[in-house]
């Protein structure tokens, strides 16, 4: 028996229980050192959007239906978005344990023990092996963009986690026949939706099972008329958000698409996802060697579920790439959703290589190496992105340093920065309106008649305006900050 053979017969052995409880463990080994971070690294900006909502459920009110941000000027800070379900859970966190970084990062963490045991059913019935789907829930451990997003606040890898079980307990209903089984799966296909309406992306598969199955037309157009309330539920709250953007005067989250765009950015973004981050950022380097001969192998017709399953799940992802395609080249968790069609083929590439392996040598070989390093080029590739994050100790601690000179937290703030300056009031804990360096004079004076009573600097830039100088009285300096009074 060959070191592979014992790999797999290892993992037979294991109840899914232990399986799972050593996969968590891993798991929150690899995230341990980062679980105290404040929200830094990549996309900060979209970090203190979803933990600015979660404070203010916290602090104001618990209210669901109606989230808040901070950026909110002279109003309230209600604000359509997809339905807060991430940031309500983080605030209930807050509620039970207390405002700290470590809830919202450990409640993502759960959220990314959801995934992984979705992944481990999902696979297992869709390929059969216990084995097999242990090997594709290691794979989606290991990926980089999944790894790195298992404990960043941002609401597509929970919608990913409800996508994965959604996708198991349909399969579990095509085989039992039990309703309860087809409620569950619109329960997680419904929520999943609501929090990042991409999930949509597993119709084609669902829809084309149930017209195969042989059941009556009657259970087939049920089945089909559910799936509908679904999405008039999903458009409902869609709707509903932009009726509190409108409403409230707060646009602060994207509810539209990208399209139409400029056709020159087309190649750009292309070459950004399937040549630098297919490969390094999605998966690793080893794991698309493997993905790379599952695509070889399911094009030859093999692997007939899996061919199957990512053929019906490309349809509908090929438009929602196309519809926000510009945002792939900037926001690399836009491709979250493609990691179930991804993990699958790079499951079916693994699986081929192993069959080839009990009779050529240099397979065998070549596969163990990629098995070893595997998790060093996942893991390194991810927590990288914590362990160069920047920083910056004045940004860290400004609301310590604010609460002295302006300690009435009520007061209205303009904070500028030259970038994101909208994190700089998630930090300050305060509300208000985030700018940037080409702020004009008459924004400031409409700002200062609604309300706003100091400005908060990063930029140099804008201080040194005289059309903007003269409105300010600096009363304070906290490292790269200047704390000015608003001149009546």
């Amino acid at each position: 028996m060959n070191i592979i053979q014992r790999i797999i017969h290892f993992l037979n052995s294991l109840t899914v229980l232990s399986f799972l409880c050593c996969i968590f463990i891993i798991q929150t080994l690899l995230h341990v050192k980062y679980l105290d971070l404040p929200p830094v690294g990549f996309h900060q900006w979209r970090q203190t959007q979803t933990l600015a909502v979660a404070k203010n459920f916290y602090e104001e009110s618990m209210d669901i239906f109606h989230p808040r941000v901070d950026s909110r000027g002279q109003y309230t800070g209600i604000t359509g978005m997809e339905f807060p379900f991430v940031n309500y859970s983080i605030a209930i966190g807050y509620k039970l344990f207390g405002f700290s970084n470590f809830v919202q990062r450990v409640v993502l963490l759960l959220f990314s023990f959801m995934a992984l045991t979705g992944c481990f059913l999902f696979t297992r019935k869709l390929l059969n092996l216990q084995w097999i789907a242990c090997a594709s829930t290691i794979f989606l451990m290991f990926s980089p963009l999944f790894c790195y997003y298992s404990i960043v606040a941002l609401p597509d890898l929970p919608s990913l986690s409800l996508i994965f079980l959604s996708l198991y307990f349909f399969l579990l209903y095509q085989e039992s026949h039990k309703n309860f089984s087809l409620i569950l799966m619109l329960v997680m296909l419904t929520l999943s939706a609501l929090i990042k309406i991409y999930a949509l992306v597993v119709l084609p598969f669902i829809i084309y099972h149930i017209f195969k199955s042989g059941r009556t037309n009657i259970s087939k157009l049920s089945v089909i008329l559910i799936l509908c309330l679904t999405i008039v539920i999903v458009s409902i709250w869609y709707l509903y958000a932009r009726y509190l953007s409108m409403t409230y005067h707060n646009f602060d989250f994207r509810l539209n698409s990208n399209f139409p765009y400029e056709l020159a950015v087309i190649p750009k973004v292309l070459k950004k996802v399937f040549v630098q981050w297919l490969p390094e950022l999605y998966l690793n380097y080893a794991e698309f060697t493997f993905f790379c001969v599952g695509v070889y192998v399911v094009v030859k017709g093999r692997y007939k579920n899996a061919k199957r399953f990512v053929l019906l799940y490309l349809s509908l992802f090929v438009l929602y790439f196309v519809t926000f395609l510009p945002m792939f080249e900037i926001h690399d968790y836009y491709a979250i959703p493609a990691l179930p069609m991804l993990i699958v083929l790079t499951t079916v590439g693994f699986i081929h290589l192993v069959n080839q392996s009990e009779f050529k040598r240099w397979v065998r070989n070549f596969t163990l190496i990629m098995i070893f390093i595997m998790p060093i080029l996942g893991s390194i590739r991810s927590l990288s992105r914590f362990e160069g994050a920047e920083r910056p100790w004045d940004l860290m601690t400004i609301e310590q340093h604010l609460n002295k000179v302006v300690p009435d937290n009520q007061s209205l703030i303009i904070a500028a920065g030259d970038n994101s300056p909208s994190t700089y009031l998630y930090f300050m804990h305060r509300k208000g309106w985030p700018v940037a360096d080409k702020l004009e004079e008459d924004q400031l004076i409409e700002m200062k008649n609604n309300g706003a009573k100091y400005l908060v600097s990063s930029s140099r830039e804008l201080e040194s305006k005289e059309n903007i100088l003269k409105h300010l009285n600096i009363i304070s300096e906290y490292g790269s900050f200047k704390i000015f009074a608003l001149k009546n």
